[in-house]
């Protein structure tokens, strides 16, 4: 009985357990169809991995293909990039291609439109709202948090795809607008950066680019997992989990390389920042060539004509010296010269002391010239009337005594008459009785000295022709090179002078040197002299001021020095690893809002609208005209590009801004941060106020903080309206600003 009872309640429960995992099975089955009729998933993670890299290629492919074609960048890359990578158009420019394209996509594709099924407006409304939910989350700090939002989004999502079931199925093709819109605003968006004309292909890839994107865009909201775009922006944290690092290595940029602190600097005069032309800060290293010319008075047209001009001197002074003796007419332009019957007579001594014995015979002869004319180029016979003068032609004149005797006299009288045969005869000699050391070894140091002369001549003549060459391309590019175009003038003025001093030395050797004959250096050495003294004057002048050796500043005629001038000297006495000069600084926030305006405007240029002294650092005419009378920029738009321009760069445009108004821009710069002290002329105030709400002329202040690390530009139209309310507090004393925002 008891058995009978165990076997009941063993099989009653596991009747019991089988309805329970049936029950457990019904349970699972809903669940997993619950799930189901709220899941969608469009494309595996394979799928989106191969479409992204389809869309990567198709980006990669363009940047590549227009990485030579850059006229300039957007304002929010320029600190981002070396100073080459314009001109070389390499890697980097290939990288910079990549994130322009890739920043426009994410902007105005995947975060502006929520499904290109739907009519534009609304899909860009939706998007905003998607946006604002994950913006307005809170921190979070679990995975239940992220898995929170991640449901509130999803949730979201599907209820409105759910509500806009009829857009999405209607008619009007939204996707294939939305895709010729965008490939038209993304190609005019590289145009505006590109050369004129553009490369051609662009327009195909920009079509092919956009297509993916979109493609991808209308997959996105249909999935009911989160999957978000984001574009990281240059000095945001590289996450490694998300982010592939390129294997590539590209430069180094020059504000990484020096290390400098962008928070040095925190008073910087309005002066010495933005108009200190004429100063020089301590711990500046060679300038610009344009600059250096600029310091000395000159603008770089006019630098290179003094180049030029003493390089011309210098030349004909070289042509002179190299032409002396080539010919009858070039034979006052001698080195030195010897009477003959002087250097008779001498030898004939000379030679009655060494042998000890009388001469053997006279050694003068009619046919034999009055004078004998060493030149660079040959050897002239002169007689008492000039037009007996005769010239050999030889470089350099290195003939020996007899050989000299032998020429003059074959001149005159032919080849192997007795009359020159007894003379040549005497005259060897009376050579041969000399001592040798006293003739053949000054013979020949002489022609060592003569050739090596006429080497340094002529080497100085070639630098001579390239001097204005190498100035010009120096000079006009705005090289950083400031010392070539006066280092090479130096060297071929050295080389020149060098030459003359072989020559003088080399008269002191040779036949005449052993005489004596008391004759002097000829108008050759005179003309080398004075052909490199100057040049060689001029061109250790400009290496002085461009290296800095020996300037000081033009103003500095008070005997108190000024604030900034007491403020300068603080700052020599304080270390720092590198820093730039205040004038530097200026340029660099000129510069600056120069190339964006280059980019943004197409009939912008420097000569019509830079209206700065500091212009000429970029190697730009010199602005000649009273600065007092204008901003640092200066612009009549007489189209409405610039107001355009400006709220591109989210600048407020006031409505009564028109086609008539010019716009006057002052840039103010600093290391610091922007509410550091700037300095402002009396003039620049007094614009303030007349410009202030004047319709026809707009005066706009620029605020660059953090020039040397990450800049940050700020604009500030009628900045008088800031005075007024505190905004932009004025020392009306000193005129020294600080903004109050």
């Amino acid at each position: 009985m008891g058995n009978l009872e165990v076997k009941r309640l063993y099989f009653d429960g596991k009747s019991q357990i089988e309805q329970l995992r049936g029950q457990v099975e019904t349970l699972q089955n809903a669940v997993a169809n619950q799930r189901m009729s709220t899941s969608h998933t469009m494309w595996d993670d394979n799928e989106y991995t191969t479409r992204f890299n389809r869309l990567s290629g198709a980006i990669n492919n363009l940047a590549f293909n227009i990485r030579k074609n850059w006229r300039c960048l957007p304002q929010w890359l320029e600190g981002y990039v070396s100073a080459d990578a314009l001109k070389t158009g390499k890697r980097e420019m290939t990288v910079i291609g990549r994130a322009i394209a890739s920043r426009w996509l994410a902007e105005k594709i995947f975060n502006k439109c929520f499904h290109p099924a739907l009519e534009p407006q609304l899909s860009s409304q939706l998007k905003e709202i998607e946006l604002s939910i994950r913006a307005n989350a809170y921190t979070m700090h679990s995975e239940e948090e992220f898995g929170a939002l991640t449901t509130k989004v999803v949730r979201w999502r599907m209820a409105t795809l759910e509500r806009s079931a009829k857009e999405l199925n209607s008619t009007r093709d939204n996707s294939a607008i939305l895709t010729s819109k965008a490939t038209v605003d993304l190609a005019e968006h590289l145009y505006q950066y590109l050369n004129s004309p553009p490369p051609a292909g662009v327009e195909g890839s920009v079509s092919i680019i956009v297509e993916l994107a979109v493609s991808i865009a209308s997959k996105l909201p249909l999935e009911s997992r989160d999957l978000a775009i984001v574009y990281p922006f240059p000095g945001e944290m590289v996450q490694l989990h998300l982010m592939e690092i390129q294997n590539t290595v590209l430069p180094i940029l020059e504000n990484q390389k020096s290390g400098t602190d962008a928070g040095e600097h925190e008073h910087e005069d309005e002066e010495n920042i933005d108009k200190n032309k004429n100063g020089r800060a301590p711990g500046d290293q060679v300038k610009a060539v344009g600059q250096c010319a600029y310091d000395m008075g000159l603008s770089p047209k006019l630098s290179w004509c003094w180049i030029a001009v003493f390089s011309f001197v210098s030349l004909v002074a070289n042509v002179v010296f190299l032409i002396g003796c080539i010919s009858p007419g070039t034979a006052n332009l001698s080195l030195y010269r010897v009477k003959v019957a002087v250097l008779a007579d001498g030898l004939q001594k000379l030679a009655a002391e060494d042998s000890g014995g009388a001469a053997p015979g006279t050694l003068l002869h009619p046919d034999l010239p009055i004078y004998w004319y060493w030149g660079s180029s040959g050897i002239c016979d002169v007689y008492g009337s000039q037009s007996e003068t005769r010239c050999r032609r030889q470089f350099p004149p290195t003939q020996a005594v007899l050989a000299i005797v032998e020429e003059s006299l074959r001149d005159r009288l032919g080849e192997g008459t007795d009359q020159a045969s007894a003379v040549v005869s005497a005259w060897n000699a009376t050579l041969s009785r000399l001592n040798p050391a006293r003739l053949r070894d000054r013979e020949a140091r002489f022609a060592s000295l003569s050739k090596a002369s006429a080497a340094l001549t002529v080497l100085a003549a070639i630098l001579d022709v390239f001097s204005p060459v190498v100035g010009g391309a120096v000079v006009f590019s705005s090289s950083k090179s400031a010392l070539l175009p006066y280092a090479v003038p130096v060297l071929g003025a050295l080389l020149a002078l060098g030459a003359g001093v072989l020559a003088t030395c080399s008269m002191n050797e040779g036949v005449h040197g052993v005489v004596g004959t008391g004759e002097h250096g000829g108008p050759g050495v005179i003309i080398l002299f004075v052909g490199a003294a100057p040049r060689l004057g001029s061109s250790l002048l400009g290496c002085c001021a461009c290296n800095g050796v020996g300037r000081e500043d033009r103003r500095q005629g008070d005997a108190e020095l000024s604030p900034q001038k007491q403020w300068q000297q603080q700052q020599q006495t304080s270390p720092r690893r590198e820093r730039l000069s205040i004038e530097d600084i200026g340029f660099l926030g000129e510069k600056r809002i120069h190339d964006h305006f280059q980019c943004a405007l197409p009939d912008w240029t420097a000569r019509g609208n830079w209206t700065s002294k500091l212009r000429s650092k970029d190697g730009h005419p010199r602005f000649t005209q009273d600065e007092r009378l204008f901003a640092d920029f200066t612009y009549a738009d007489r189209s409405g590009s610039m107001r355009e321009a400006l709220r591109r760069a989210h600048v407020p445009v006031s409505p009564a801004w028109s086609n008539n108004t010019t716009y006057h821009f002052e840039v103010k710069t600093t290391p610091g941060e922007y509410d550091a002290d700037m300095f402002l002329r009396e003039s620049q105030v007094q614009k303030m106020q007349d410009y202030d709400h004047d319709p026809n002329n707009a005066y706009i202040l620029i605020r660059i903080s953090r020039i040397q690390g990450n800049p940050v530009t700020d604009y500030f139209p009628n900045p008088w309206t800031l005075v007024e309310n505190g905004a932009l507090e004025l020392d009306w004393g000193t005129y020294r600003a600080r903004l109050r925002l």
